[in-house]
This record gives C-alpha cells, structure tokens and sequence, in this order.
C-alpha cells in the first residue's frame, strides 16, 4: 500500500512541475511589440506588477502614461485588468517588461505643429514642487513653469502663486518636442510680437547648442 503523505507530496511535485513548464512555454511564447491582457497584482512606487497568465511583468513608473506620473496608483489599481504592451523579455532571468503608455498616441510627436514660442496656452496646475510647477499644456502633455517665471517680483514659495488643480493662462517660451520640454511663463502673458517671439527662440536655440556643448 502507497503511503498517503508521500503520495501527496510526489503529487505535488508533478503539479509544480506542470506549472513551472507552463510558465516557462508563457514566457517563450511572448514576443516583443504583441500586446496581451492582464491583472494588476501589486503596486510600488517604481511601477505596477501585472500577472500574465502564469508570469508577472513589470510596468514601470515612465512607461505608465506620457505625461508626469508621481505614484502609479494615479493611474492603475490592483485588481484591474488592462492592456499591455511588451517592452522586452529577459529569458535567462525570466523578467518581461512592460508598457501601457505605449497603446496610445505619442503627444510629442505633433507637438511641434500644434504649438509655438510666444503663443499663450489654458491649462490647470497638476504638481508643485519647489523650483516651480508643472501645468497641463493639452492631452497627456505637461509644461514647466519654474519659480523666476512666476512673477516678475522675486517668489520664495511656488504655492505663494499657484495651487495644484488651478486653471491658469501661460505663454510658452520654450519648445523642445525631441527633449520632451515645454518651458512657460506667467510673466507677461500677453501675446507677443515678431520680433518678441524671435529673440526668444534666438534665446532656446542657444541654450540647446550650449547644452549639447557640455555635454
């Protein structure tokens, strides 16, 4: 007669054993580019862990959404069920990682037919941090407002001005679609000439070929 305890325990040594060549035919049969549905199962602060089928990937923070994300928790919840994009698949360390940004349209890649230097821009207030704030500028698109372009007198608290969720007018002084920057001012907010909007532009070009000079 077979023991009960060591029938058990072969029983699931064969289970494991199913499961852990399951898994490993899931991770084969991911290919980079395919987009597959999942389950959120954790969140951290660097990004969002989904189950597959069997094998976890990893969303990373940046890879979330295409504008600024603090926490991923703003734009997953575990439990949900989503699409993701396969970024990579790392067979010897069994490692897929992921994307959700990547199923919509890059914002970046129009930007520079939709805006321009000088023009003034509606958008509301989405982060405060200490050398400025980050304001809405569209879909999924974030410009920067730092502390000296706050006001023409000198700001030592960026909430002394503006509060997060405040919608606001601002005038775009930089422009940088291939850096993923927009730079913008409260100061001044009217529309500017010719000759404003080229000196400021003169102004970018220099600061980008000093920029790469360092670098």
């Amino acid at each position: 007669m077979i023991d009960d305890e060591k029938s058990l325990f072969f029983s699931h040594k064969l289970d494991q054993s199913k499961l852990k060549n399951s898994n490993i035919g899931l991770l084969n049969s991911l290919e980079v580019g395919e987009t597959r549905e999942g389950k959120i199962t954790s969140i951290k602060e660097f990004g969002a862990f989904v189950d597959l089928g069997g094998i976890e990937g990893l969303i990373h923070i940046s890879e979330l959404s295409w504008s600024r994300v603090t926490h991923p928790s703003e734009i997953v919840n575990v439990g949900d069920t989503i699409k993701v994009f396969i970024l990579g698949v790392d067979q010897d360390n069994r490692k897929v990682s992921l994307g959700l940004k990547q199923l919509e349209p890059d914002p970046w890649v129009d930007v520079a037919n939709q805006y321009e230097i000088g023009q003034v821009v509606k958008g509301s207030i989405t982060r405060v941090v200490p050398f400025g704030a980050f304001m809405s500028v569209g879909t999924n698109l974030e410009g920067l407002i730092h502390i000296s372009e706050l006001s023409f007198d000198h700001v030592s608290r960026v909430e002394d001005i503006v509060k997060k969720g405040q919608e606001i007018e601002a005038r775009i002084i930089k422009l940088i679609p291939e850096e993923q920057r927009i730079g913008l001012t409260l100061k001044g907010v009217a529309e500017l000439d010719e000759t404003e909007k080229a000196e400021l532009e003169t102004e970018q070009n220099d600061e980008v070929k000093e920029e790469h000079s360092i670098s």
